[in-house]
């Protein structure tokens, strides 16, 4: 018998990828429609990339990227669609050492950006090295010139007027805000313990209404010594009326930094609490978070009428403690084996949709080739419109529920973290277990998920005696 080869079905992949969960897919999917409506649903997969940066993280620790490069190695893909090279890799290396996988195994690019001058993938390892090395130095560039021109000539500036009806940028003191300034300037001078910075920054902030990173991004700041700096070099802003003398900022620095480094730390971690904001009751409306300030700890309020007011720590206790027994009491096997199996029936739903969608449109695309009539062009031409609005919307839900999914393989696997690492790891991920919270005269109403896989009855006297 003569040995037949096995024969593996190629498919296409659309990639998308986002650097936090903060930032929207649409301009990707938008960008790529074009390509995916001319494919059945059979023809292709997406892979979406959510909440990681190619920037601070390397490939071995951006899970679908793996998944992608095991699919290229496994002889699966015929053409990637992307919308530019940064979605796979912004590091040059790391690039390169893809392209040599995409080479190795015929895959094609497709770079889906609607820019006219986006170079179009090379066949030609050298030639798309170079593409990959301009388009990084060019990102690079472009960045470090926005900065530097904002940093040099900033359209505000407080503490100064800003002209820039006369030749090039002018920035003189702020009659109304000279004084104060001046004297922020001459008492941070002579502070010299952490316990007398912190009073004056409580002080500045009162005086100047400018939050603590203001403050201290100020007396970092050698614009106000009217001189910018790059590295160890500063250049003298001709242009910038100063506040303070050039050896008197240097001082300051001298003086503070390890002060100034200690307060950052602790104003910046404060805005890491703010990681479950609660609603108030009474209103409905999310509560404010108010970051701590010199000697005070962060909170959260009601901006209407002060309805309502609780430590930001004292919370967070709660939040963590409740998503903790939550968390213990999940019937976990069940929620992975019915939760998940739901998932993929609905994402084969969506499929079929999809796919029936996907026939319609392609057969409504040969009949208004055979159409002469104005009248029928216009309603085929409407309805070939909405077909392509309901499949970008099917598209957005498939994501969703990939996205879904995660969620739940993430669930498990914190399940099975060691008990004193739980909380630790619960730390921003309490929306998987936890919805709105409601503030209401200091007791919290709770919207609990996936309460179909708890004991509710025991859960709840758990949190009564807590």
């Amino acid at each position: 018998m003569i040995p037949t080869a096995i024969m593996t079905v190629k498919k296409d992949v659309f990639y998308y990828r986002v650097s936090t969960m903060q930032q929207s897919l649409e301009m990707q999917m938008s960008a790529s429609e074009r390509f995916r409506k001319e494919l059945a649903p059979s023809e292709y997969v997406v892979l979406t990339e959510l909440g990681y940066s190619a920037n601070k993280l390397s490939i071995d620790k951006r899970p679908v990227l793996q998944e992608l490069m095991d699919m290229i190695k496994a002889n699966q893909i015929r053409t990637i669609y992307l919308y530019d090279r940064s979605r796979l890799a912004r590091n040059f290396y790391e690039y390169m050492m893809i392209l040599s996988l995409l080479y190795q195994y015929n895959v094609e690019l497709v770079f889906t950006t609607t820019e006219s001058s986006y170079q179009t993938f090379s066949e030609d390892l050298m030639i798309e090295g170079l593409y990959a090395i301009i388009a990084d130095e060019e990102g690079r560039n472009i960045s470090r010139r926005i900065e530097d021109f904002h940093s040099l000539t900033p359209n505000k500036k407080y503490g100064y007027l800003v002209d820039k009806a006369s030749k090039g940028y002018q920035y003189g003191k702020n009659p109304m805000l000279r004084e104060d300034i001046h004297t922020l300037f001459d008492e941070v001078k002579s502070i010299n313990s952490h316990q007398a910075f912190l009073i004056f920054l409580n002080k500045a902030t009162r005086l100047t209404r400018k939050p603590a990173l203001h403050i201290l991004q100020m007396i970092q700041d050698s614009f106000y010594a009217a001189h910018s700096k790059r590295g160890e070099i500063y250049t003298v802003l001709e242009y910038v009326e100063p506040y303070i003398s050039l050896e008197e900022h240097k001082q300051i620095q001298l003086q503070l930094s390890s002060i100034i480094n200690v307060v950052l730390r602790e104003v910046n971690d404060s805005h890491l609490d703010n990681f479950h904001p609660p609603y108030c009751g009474e209103c409905e409306n999310q509560m404010e978070f108010k970051a701590a300030k010199a000697q005070k700890e962060s909170y959260y309020i009601c901006s209407k009428s002060n309805h309502e007011r609780i430590s930001v720590k004292a919370y967070n206790e709660q939040i963590l403690t409740i998503a903790m027994k939550i968390l213990t009491h999940l019937n976990i096997h069940e929620l992975e084996k019915k939760v998940l199996q739901e998932l993929v029936n609905k994402k084969d739903e969506l499929r079929f949709q999809q796919d029936s969608l996907y026939q319609q449109n392609r057969k409504m695309q040969y009949e208004v080739v055979e159409l002469t009539d104005k009248t029928e062009i216009s309603v085929h031409a409407e309805t070939l419109e909405e077909i392509q609005r309901q499949l970008f919307t099917l598209e957005k839900q498939l994501i969703e529920y990939e996205l879904y999914e995660k969620h739940i393989h993430h669930i498990v696997d914190l399940y099975h973290v060691p008990e004193f690492k739980k909380r630790k790891d619960l730390i921003g991920l309490t929306h998987f277990f936890i919805g709105n919270v409601f503030l209401d005269k200091e007791v919290l109403d709770i919207e609990i998920f996936y309460s179909s896989y708890l004991d509710m009855d025991k859960l709840v006297k758990e949190l009564y005696r807590y």
